[in-house]
C-alpha cells in the first residue's frame, strides 16, 4: 500500500490486485448471541484508496488498515 501525504486529503491506496481494509473489520458468519439475537452476517468493507484526515501519521495509517490480495467469488 502507498501513504499519498501530498495530496489534500492524504490517501492511502492499495497495490494491483490488493484490497484495503480496516484492521477489526473481519468476517463474522449469522449466529446468535448470548441473549438470543439473530446477529447478521458482517462481511467486511473493501476498497482500492481512503481517504485519510491530515492528523493521520502515515504509521497511524499503516496500524489501522491492512492490505489484502483481492479474492475472486469461485476462490471462497
Amino acid at each position: 500500500m502507498t501513504y499519498f501525504n501530498y495530496t489534500r486529503p492524504k490517501m492511502l491506496v492499495a497495490d494491483e490486485g490488493k484490497v484495503l481494509r480496516e484492521i477489526n473489520d473481519i468476517y463474522q458468519e449469522e449466529h446468535i448471541d448470548e441473549n438470543g439475537n439473530k446477529i447478521e452476517e458482517h462481511i467486511p468493507y473493501k476498497t482500492t484508496t481512503i481517504f485519510l484526515p491530515d492528523s493521520i501519521t502515515e504509521e497511524q495509517a499503516r496500524e489501522m488498515y491492512v492490505e489484502e490480495h483481492i479474492q475472486l467469488e469461485e476462490e471462497h
